[in-house]
């Protein structure tokens, strides 16, 4: 059956006032029973549950502007984290001592053979002096030293013939480069008497000294005079006495000559029964004539000729003062500058100047001072 449009109005009119009310009293019983509502008498409600309290509202978060007016930046309200602490300064620097300068080492001084004879040499050696040079004064006599190597100087220093007995000293001096004296040493060593001679002559007893009468025949005694007497000195003591360089030899000298031990050094000397004038510079070997004569030791040769008392001979440089030289040759073998090992023959036995027969007259000089050679042959006295 039909409706009319009317009645379907008014069919539906009286439902949706209803919906509307129904959903209102459900809304409003939802709020009255919720946080806003009145809390409920709790006589009226003895079991119920006590009340819960509602949260506290949160704090609304305050954000400041980011800039003043003007354009000014402010710092944000909300505090950063905190700033991690600065380390602590470093320890002021404090100035080290300066360290000290190691001890100066000391020098040590030696001296071999520390007792010797009359006429005879002694080795002076300054280890650690740490100088630029050295020297040596002994018996009125002052030399250099030479420099083996950076740790060690050596030289040698001698007594004459007629030296006292007793304690000798000597001092050595260390140097700067511009010679200025650094530092001293003192030394000492002993002189002995040679431990025995033959019985005196009557003459030795008159002079209470061994004398060696020599008797020479007319046409050589000419030959002893004070002029000839002074070239031969110039040319032994004085133009071949410096300290060229290091010793040119090691260990003992070899005997320059085979032959029989004769005139030894030092002895004083008489001629054809005159006073005496003289000791004797050398030490003389009698060989036969023409026999090889070889040098002692190491060297250099820096003289080769004829002296007027000594005759025909050679003068060789063997380092550190020390000279050697060979009379009488009845023939020279070398030449100035000619460098010789110990045993190179040099010449031949002669009799050449104030001479009595063939012999060698040999001859050491230190520093410019005549010593016994035979002492050469001796170990202690080499480096």
């Amino acid at each position: 059956m039909a409706l009319s449009r009317n009645r379907l109005y008014a069919w539906r009119w009286p439902a949706w006032p209803f919906l509307v009310l129904c959903a209102t009293a459900i809304l409003t019983y939802a709020a009255c029973d919720g946080v806003d509502g009145p809390p409920a008498d709790p006589q009226t409600l003895p079991d119920s549950p006590a009340p819960v309290e509602p949260p506290a509202p949160a704090e609304p978060a305050v954000t400041m502007p980011s800039a003043m007016p003007g354009g000014s930046p402010l710092a944000e309200a909300k505090p950063g984290p905190e700033p991690s602490p600065s380390p602590p300064p470093p320890p002021e620097p404090r100035s080290r001592p300066k360290p000290e300068p190691p001890p100066k080492p000391e020098a040590t001084l030696i001296i071999a053979p520390e007792t010797i004879h009359p006429g005879e040499s002694a080795r002076v050696e300054v280890r650690g002096a740490g100088a630029a040079k050295a020297r040596v004064t002994a018996e009125g006599r002052t030399a250099p030293l030479v420099s083996i190597n950076d740790a060690v100087w050596l030289g040698y220093i001698s007594v004459t013939p007629i030296a006292a007995e007793g304690t000798h000293t000597l001092t050595v001096g260390l140097l700067n480069a511009d010679g200025e004296l650094l530092d001293s040493l003192v030394g000492e060593f002993i002189v002995k008497p040679l431990p025995s001679l033959p019985p005196p002559t009557p003459e030795e007893t008159a002079a209470q000294e061994p004398v060696e009468a020599i008797m020479l025949p007319p046409e050589v005694i000419t030959l002893l005079t004070p002029e000839n007497a002074a070239i031969d000195d110039r040319v032994r003591f004085e133009l071949h006495s410096n300290v060229s360089g290091p010793p040119r030899w090691s260990g003992p000298w070899i005997r320059p000559v085979d032959g029989q031990d004769d005139s030894p050094f030092g002895i004083l000397r008489s001629y054809n029964g005159g006073p005496v004038i003289s000791w004797h510079h050398g030490h003389d070997i009698v060989a036969d004539q023409g026999q090889p004569i070889w040098t002692a030791a190491a060297g250099v040769v820096v003289f080769a000729g004829t002296l007027p008392i000594h005759g025909q001979g050679v003068i060789v440089d063997h380092g550190a003062g020390v000279f050697s030289g060979y009379w009488h040759m009845a023939k020279i073998s070398v030449a100035p500058d000619m460098e010789l090992l110990a045993g190179h023959e040099i010449g031949l036995i002669g009799s050449t100047g104030a001479s009595t027969g063939p012999h060698l007259h040999w001859e050491v000089i230190v520093n410019g001072r005549d010593v016994n050679p035979l002492q050469w042959l001796e170990a202690e006295l080499h480096p």
